[in-house]
């Protein structure tokens, strides 16, 4: 099986003034052609970080990264653009959307640096557009999209130069139940075609549709397992389950918080709803997903 992403040793400190902060402590890990792999943790365990290393936008402090076998820490500036305009897509966490251009500018945009003709352009946002169901907001201006039209709008703009390999940084965040759906869709689309996905998430719903999911947490892989195949190992079972164990403590800590800032009038009501039910449905997951763990 092809190995796509190789990462060796990999430790990532940023300095801080005069500190250093450890971001990864030698994480090694390897995905192939055709997967969809998963990296779940809490925040601050490091998957942002390690995502950032694998699309080459930085570099680690010691060990290797290779993508489709180039050493990412030999490459220029020049054949990292290039390999991130022709071969890998990413959606980021914070979605690098121009506010100010249509969502169809947004989609465009990279094909258009890529040299694609005009019909080939047409076309292609079309067909995601299609698949992500924001076929009504290729017209808009993003910054008069919500949030979750903007995460689908950057997904597609991400997919439009048809990469190999997808690195997605928690893009389900802002989507409803059934835009989950669609996304994971697409997604799985992409590998059954022989492209790779990366995804990091929180959300048990996500990795659950993964071929592996890759449990980091402080900076350190804590283990590996298969969703659908779940190891018999009792140190693994016992890892994943003081895992959503953690985070349902965390989600209700998170409410606790929310509701004090309403209460402060820090956050008006429908911000206070909105971020309110996000942690109630995340809980609900968290819960299933510790039933069956059980």
């Amino acid at each position: 099986m092809d190995k796509v992403v190789v990462v060796e040793d990999v430790v990532k400190v940023y300095t801080i003034g005069d500190m250093g902060v450890t971001a990864l402590r030698g994480v090694s890990l390897e995905v192939f052609k055709g997967e969809l792999a998963i990296v779940m943790g809490p925040s601050g365990s490091g998957k942002t970080t390690l995502l950032n290393l694998i699309a080459g936008l930085d570099k680690p402090s010691s060990g290797s990264i290779y993508v489709f076998g180039h050493d990412l820490t030999r490459l220029g500036e020049t054949e990292l653009n290039n390999l991130r305009l022709h071969r890998i897509g990413v959606v980021f966490q914070f979605l690098n959307l121009i506010s100010r251009l249509t969502a169809r500018e947004n989609i465009e945009l990279p094909m258009m640096v890529a040299g694609k003709s005009s019909e080939y352009i047409r076309n292609r946002v079309e067909e995601l557009a299609s698949k992500l169901g924001i076929e009504d907001k290729l017209d808009k201006m993003v910054e008069d999209l919500s949030g979750g039209e903007q995460q689908r709008v950057a997904i597609a703009a991400a997919l439009a130069n048809d990469p190999e390999l997808v690195l997605a940084d928690e893009p389900t965040a802002e989507l409803d139940s059934e835009n989950i759906k669609k996304v994971l869709s697409l997604f799985k689309e992409l590998t059954e075609a022989g492209k790779t996905v990366i995804i990091n998430t929180h959300d048990p719903r996500v990795a659950r549709e993964g071929d592996r999911v890759f449990l980091l947490e402080d900076g350190v892989l804590q283990g590996i397992y298969r969703p659908r195949e779940l190891t018999s190992e009792v140190e693994s079972s016992k890892t994943i389950s003081e895992y959503i164990s953690k985070r349902l403590e965390e989600l209700r800590e998170e409410r606790e918080r929310l509701i004090e800032e309403f209460r402060k009038g820090g956050i008006g009501p429908e911000e206070f709803i909105k971020r309110y039910n996000r942690i109630k449905t995340l809980e609900e997951v968290f819960r299933d997903e510790f039933r069956v763990r059980g």
